[in-house]
């Protein structure tokens, strides 16, 4: 029998943590439905309703296991790693590589011999592991009691009462008699209480998964469910924005550090010819209109694949020496007072010389791609 028991915990700022049981193995990723982090325990997967992109999907971000009585972490290969923090400071497990490509670099095994604060990407958990309570039955009829060739053996009447051993057991029965009684009443007494142990476990995990069921319902149908770490609402409402100001503001190709400025490519979105270039010190607010724009499912996300989110991030990172944990959802949308100033810059640029608007295709293109006499790029007239 197993001596420790283990299980999971996701503590959040004003609302009841999330304790999942680690029985025997117990694998950590994100939902490519939900887009929220799930868990996999034996056969059934449960929606533990945080959403964080850090995470990988697929087959796995991280494993938690047992082998024999030794609880084990393994990374599966994910983007972001696995980490084990130790006074404050985030460790990989050995063996991990960030994923390129199709690669896949998993972990080593590595034993978890007590609790710990464990880093998946940039999500926080807590590992606790504790030493199992020993059973009544396991407390007082043990071997230092029994043992073969004793002359009497020590189990006092309250001890039988609290073991639920049968009433016929006496403290003066002689030592063969009371090792058959012992047998008997011990495995029948243990086998009901596992039997009630199991059934009481199992009804009060029905009726936890049933309520927290209910409550996902809740939460789905009244539209609450954050998609990438942005409510659906938003993401609308943002569309909406880029949308309405994408005839008289161009997005960037491309972004670009240049010591404490930002340099954005402006160019045709068919042929990618450049048309010009922009230099900016307030590369924060730029930074954040990009990333809304990005998230929203136009612009840059668009225009420059290898740009995207991950691009963004890795040059907000660079200016500011931290990594973007939180997407920032101020700053995405400008005021006309922005926008008046980010039109004045492109056009002391010269970006609006070779840059024409096609309000067909709601894109931007240079001389050779538009058609002036429809007014519209030569793929729309």
């Amino acid at each position: 029998m197993r001596e420790h028991k283990a299980k999971l915990i996701f503590s959040q700022p004003g609302k009841a943590p999330i304790v999942v049981k680690i029985d025997e193995e117990l694998v950590l990723k994100r939902s490519s439905e939900t887009f929220s982090v799930v868990c996999e325990k034996d056969i059934n997967t449960y929606d533990m309703g945080i959403f964080d992109s850090s995470v990988s999907g697929g087959k796995g971000h991280a494993r938690i296991f047992w082998d024999g009585g030794q609880l084990y972490i393994q990374d599966m290969g994910s983007k972001n790693g696995t980490y084990i923090m130790s006074e404050g400071q985030k460790i990989p497990l050995r063996g991990w590589q960030p994923k390129k490509r199709h690669d896949i670099f998993p972990s080593e095994p590595v034993p978890i011999k007590r609790s710990y604060d464990i880093m998946l990407g940039s999500l926080k958990f807590h590992v606790e592991v504790k030493k199992k309570s020993k059973s009544v039955v396991e407390q007082h009829i043990h071997g230092d009691y029994i043992r073969e060739g004793a002359s009497k053996v020590a189990i006092h009447d309250s001890v039988v009462q609290r073991s639920n051993i049968g009433a016929d057991i006496h403290v003066n029965d002689d030592l063969d008699a009371l090792g058959d009684k012992i047998g008997q009443s011990v495995g029948s007494a243990v086998q009901e209480s596992v039997q009630d142990t199991v059934q009481d476990t199992m009804h009060k995990e029905a009726e936890w998964l049933d309520k927290r069921n209910q409550h996902r319902a809740k939460v789905l149908r009244k539209g609450q469910l954050e998609l990438k770490g942005l409510t659906e609402e938003m993401s609308k409402s943002m569309e909406k924005h880029f949308n309405s100001i994408l005839k008289e503001l161009p997005y960037p190709l491309n972004l670009e550090k240049k010591k404490l400025s930002i340099l954005m490519h402006y160019g045709c979105y068919k042929c990618g010819a450049h048309t010009g270039l922009v230099k900016d010190r307030k590369w924060t607010k730029w930074l954040h209109f990009a990333i809304g724009g990005a998230m929203a499912g136009v612009g840059i996300a668009t225009l420059n694949t290898e740009m995207g989110v991950k691009g963004i991030k890795k040059l907000y990172s660079d200016f500011t020496q931290s990594p973007l944990e939180r997407i920032p959802k101020e700053g995405f949308l400008l005021t006309t007072e922005e926008r008046d100033r980010m039109l004045s810059q492109l056009r002391d640029s010269k970006v609006f010389d070779h840059l024409h608007y096609c309000p067909a295709c709601d894109n931007w293109v240079c001389d050779k791609c538009f058609d002036f006499d429809a007014l519209a790029c030569k793929k729309c007239s």
